[in-house]
């Protein structure tokens, strides 16, 4: 080998070296990425789940105020709103629907690396940690997956409910007083339909408040102690 050669492998093994560094760099980047994204994810399911909430109890509200005729202006203005209320709550359980579809996307790969990563972990007291908190972080994931599927279901159900009330309505609203047992009905509904929506609400901030990036560094002095890192 010429001295031309040999002089060449340091610098061949620094760049091998910092290759590889930045590929590991990227593995881990690209984690902590895939992370913060079913983070956004979940928290559009929350968004979309509180505004069918507020869409299912409107359209039940213009159903109860015609019913029982407490409502401002003419029985075709509180009809027509009734309709556009139906009509945006059909809408809005679509977007429910929109947001959920991606978030089950992004879970699967997200959980699989995690489990998949644990086998690279040198310090089994480290994997055990680790192992615990892909766990944690499943569990609460599959609670929302839990509470949401069903309520997508419910509310695409209480909306054809709806919608057929309107459809009865549009031929004879003289009839709307024939409805009283319906309406029940609908209320009934629209509780069962609420529990779905909280739980769903409140797995879904769960999962968003222990998994979110943390938004800011706090530096440790040196004389600080520290507890060693547990999940909430």
């Amino acid at each position: 080998m010429s001295l031309q050669n040999f002089a060449s492998i340091p610098a061949a093994l620094a760049l091998l070296t910092g290759l590889t560094a930045c590929q590991s760099g990227s593995k881990y980047s690209e984690s902590l990425q895939q992370a913060d994204d079913i983070v956004t994810r979940i928290e559009r399911v929350h968004v979309e789940c509180e505004l069918s909430k507020d869409r299912a109890r409107e359209a039940s509200e213009w159903l109860r105020a015609i019913v029982s005729g407490d409502f401002e202006g003419d029985a075709l203005t509180a009809y027509n709103g009734f309709v556009e209320a139906v009509d945006a709550s059909e809408k809005q359980s679509k977007m429910l629907n929109k947001a959920v579809s991606p978030m089950e996307r992004a879970a699967e790969p997200y959980f699989d690396d995690w489990s998949n990563d644990l086998n690279a972990f040198t310090s089994p007291k480290l994997r055990r940690r680790s192992q615990v908190k892909l766990n944690r972080a499943r569990h609460r994931y599959e609670t929302i997956a839990l509470a949401v599927e069903p309520t997508q279901a419910s509310y695409d159900a209480y909306n054809h409910v709806l919608k057929d009330i309107a459809l009865f309505l549009s031929h004879d609203l003289n009839a709307a007083g024939e409805l009283k047992r319906d309406v029940r009905s609908v209320v009934k509904l629209l509780e069962e339909l609420n529990e779905g929506f909280d739980e769903t609400l409140e797995a879904a901030q769960e999962y968003v408040q222990n998994s979110a990036l943390p938004s800011g560094v706090r530096v440790i002095a040196e004389d600080e102690d520290f507890d060693e890192d547990t999940d909430s």
